[in-house]
């Protein structure tokens, strides 16, 4: 709309042509043959009609066009002052009263750069920067071009520094600013369990051992979020286990045996203490020779330092020998709820068996570690006095016989 539109006769008659006839579609006309251009008011379809009449009288059939005239587009685009390394949020906003919208002409800071509606500006220098558009319709009608400023404020650059570290103990985490030109109001640390942190330099403590991935991002107090920095971090933990109480013969060598689990690196370092009576502290099964009872602590320490612990009591016996005791209380408490015999220097059992009062056998095992419940076929025996017979061979190579009573207390 505002544009002349040009309208020219292109008749042919056998006679001279006499009179013209235009009617314009908008309630105007003409009977120039060649009208002169004819400006319509207001956008939209238009039917233009076109008769002629001959010098003998003779009249034209209508010759009826349509034409479109469009409306002059305007343009609007939304925009706000964004970061550095953050790409640039356009809303284009461009509309027409008639014949959409087809093409758009952005410039940013003077020269093209797009004819695209929704064009990416990413990677924008500090400063203030002039973004220009004009649109063109379907029926190349052009808009007013339109301008606007905005903003690239810098955006804050930090990294983490952060290390391996123990299950259940404190680990120090650190925060830098690596650029100079912003102020961080907050730091915004996940640490990959679930917990977070507003502090630069946090503490935090692992419940669980595993591979942790760290995120921290910041704000600075221009209203620009840092990139968030990732790093993973692994989590340790070790559990040792120095084996089982046990009795040895005085005088006789023997091995201690650890064991360890968990999730870490490499193989732990292993300590025993203290040192006396072992031909050396630092392996999983060292030599130790005794004369008397010694409880053994061991030590076990990752390759980044976490450390397991546990202990295990050597009692040391002259000869051979049972101990059974007198009477147990089988009820459920927790203590003293087994008839189990304390094997000291006994290398085999032959058999473990108790009697009741008739002489009916109601347990047996010739396993060192189990003894009776105190119950014959799911049932608990009354209070009463039963008989007991070990058979066992020593470390000696002896074998012996021993006999007696216990008594159940409920």
């Amino acid at each position: 709309m505002g544009d002349r539109v040009i309208f020219s006769d292109q008749s042919e008659s056998f006679t001279r042509i006499k009179e013209f006839y235009w009617d314009f579609g908008d309630g105007s006309g003409s009977s120039f043959q060649d009208p002169p251009a004819h400006n319509y008011s207001s956008p939209g379809t238009y039917f233009v009609k076109h008769v002629i009449t001959g010098m003998d009288g003779c009249v034209s059939d209508t010759i009826e066009k349509k034409i479109a005239i469009g409306a002059k587009p305007i343009a609007g685009f939304l925009l706000s002052d964004t970061c550095t390394d953050k790409t640039l949020g356009i809303q284009d906003r461009s509309v027409s009263a008639f014949g959409a919208v087809s093409q758009w002409s952005w410039a940013l800071d003077g020269r093209n750069f797009s004819v695209g509606q929704q064009p990416v500006f990413s990677n924008l220098s500090q400063g203030t920067h002039q973004l220009t558009l004009s649109v063109n319709s379907i029926y190349d009608c052009m808009s007013d071009t339109i301008t606007k400023n905005f903003s690239i404020h810098p955006t804050p650059v930090v990294t983490v520094e952060a290390k391996d570290g123990c299950w259940g103990l404190p680990l120090n985490f650190l925060g830098h600013q690596v650029d100079s030109v912003t102020t961080i109001s907050r730091w915004n640390w996940k640490f990959g369990d679930g917990s977070v942190s507003q502090e630069q330099n946090p503490v935090h403590t692992y419940s669980q051992a595993g591979n942790k991935i760290l995120h921290l991002t910041v704000n600075a107090n221009d209203g620009c979020v840092s990139n968030d920095v990732t790093k993973q971090i692994h989590i340790e933990d070790i559990y040792v286990d120095a084996g089982n109480d046990t009795s040895v013969q005085a005088n006789i060598p023997f091995k201690l045996n650890a064991h360890w689990t968990g999730d870490f690196n490499g193989i732990p370092v292993l300590t025993w203490s203290p040192a006396s009576g072992l031909n050396t502290i630092g392996i999983y099964d060292p030599a130790a020779i005794l004369q008397n009872d010694r409880l053994y602590y061991l030590t076990a320490t990752t390759g980044i330092g976490c450390k397991a612990l546990d202990s295990v009591m050597i009692r040391v016996f002259n000869s051979p020998g049972v101990f059974v005791p007198s009477a147990f209380t089988p009820n459920n408490d927790g203590l003293n709820d087994l008839l189990r015999p304390r094997y000291n220097g006994i290398k085999s059992l032959n058999y473990f068996s108790v009697y009741d009062r008739w002489g009916e056998l109601v347990f047996k095992t010739s396993d060192l570690a189990k003894g009776w419940d105190g119950q014959v076929r799911g049932q608990l025996q009354n209070n009463g006095t039963f008989i007991w017979i070990i058979s066992a061979e020593g470390f000696d190579g002896k074998k012996f016989q021993v006999k007696g009573t216990t008594t159940i207390i409920k």
